[in-house]
């Protein structure tokens, strides 16, 4: 075995170091490098410590401080990253704007509803009212016998109105109180002898 001194840095610790690193960013495109860095140190960790505990040197740690790219790459690295943030965000603005117009429609739906819950109340209201009204003028209707309807109809003439005209045809059984009952002063009594 040869003897390296200070040197084993340079012969060994280096070549290993750049041949492991080359050996494994090979595997990743620029971007994954970045977006995927601990990932690539660990491999980077695993392979250099194996290569290096075959020449008796043990790896504590290793640590990647920095990519370097050229200027252009690294602008292009950063627009994309811009753009795709902007995707982003403007997908963002689109998922909450669709859920405003989502809650909108649904409160503009609740107020639609309560509309209609409210005006078929109304209508119920209107059918039961009319309902009853119905079978009140049915009892009414029921209850009118014809004797009835000629006392309200002379009931109404007033005490005034000594000449009622029947139109002919009509058959109307005219019911004349007795106008005793209507006017009880005895002057007003016709006699049945004098015309």
């Amino acid at each position: 075995t040869e003897t390296l001194g200070l040197e084993y840095i340079e012969r060994i610790a280096a070549p290993a170091i750049q041949e492991t690193i080359k050996q494994i960013t090979a595997q990743y495109n620029a971007e994954d490098l970045i977006l995927r860095r601990d990932e690539v140190k660990n491999a980077i960790t695993v392979s250099l410590s194996a290569r290096l505990l075959e020449r008796g040197i043990i790896t504590e740690a290793v640590s990647i401080t920095n990519f370097q790219f050229s200027e252009t790459f690294t602008a292009a690295i950063e627009s994309k990253v811009a753009a795709e943030q902007a995707v982003l965000e403007a997908r963002n603005k689109l998922e909450r704007v669709k859920v405003e117009a989502e809650q909108r429609e649904e409160e503009a739906r609740g107020e639609a509803n309560a509309r209609i819950a409210k005006a078929e109340g109304e209508a119920k209201y209107i059918q039961i009212v009319t309902d009853a009204q119905v079978a009140a003028n049915e009892s009414i209707v029921e209850s009118l016998t014809p004797e009835i309807l000629q006392y309200i109809l002379l009931d109404r003439l007033g005490e005034d109105i000594k000449i009622i005209i029947i139109p002919s045809g009509q058959n109307l059984d005219l019911v004349i109180p007795q106008i005793d009952a209507l006017d009880k002063s005895p002057d007003t009594v016709p006699s049945q002898d004098n015309p």
